[in-house]
């Protein structure tokens, strides 16, 4: 940094990166961690397929596929994926549903 030809924003996005990757991978350890040992009780606990493939989706939102495998103990990571894919839109179509639930209709209101 003391070099005059150094650009110190060039040095600053470097260090900034490094603590974001850093910042990711000790929030994917500590949910890992966290979840391993009861994750499959909270799956059962959950009443349907819909919610828990909801809560899978959220935690590869914050963690990865890859973890979520390895805490399940599966080896195949498709079904994950697909529900981690649909979620945006899904919960879209979820608010879309709830928005036109609480509009009124003009003939509803005479």
């Amino acid at each position: 940094m003391e070099v005059r030809d150094t650009n110190i924003r060039k040095i600053v996005e470097i260090v900034s990166d490094k603590l974001a990757n850093l910042r990711k991978d000790t929030v994917k350890k500590t949910v890992h961690s966290s979840l391993k040992d009861n994750f499959s009780q909270v799956l059962q606990y959950m009443d349907s397929k819909r919610d828990r493939d909801v809560l899978e989706a959220v935690i590869v939102k914050i963690s990865s596929v890859k973890s979520i495998a390895s805490i399940k103990g599966k080896k195949f990571k498709g079904r994950v994926s697909k529900h981690h894919a649909t979620l945006d839109s899904t919960l879209r179509r979820f608010m879309d549903i709830k928005e036109s639930c609480q509009t009124v209709r003009s003939d509803m209101s005479v």
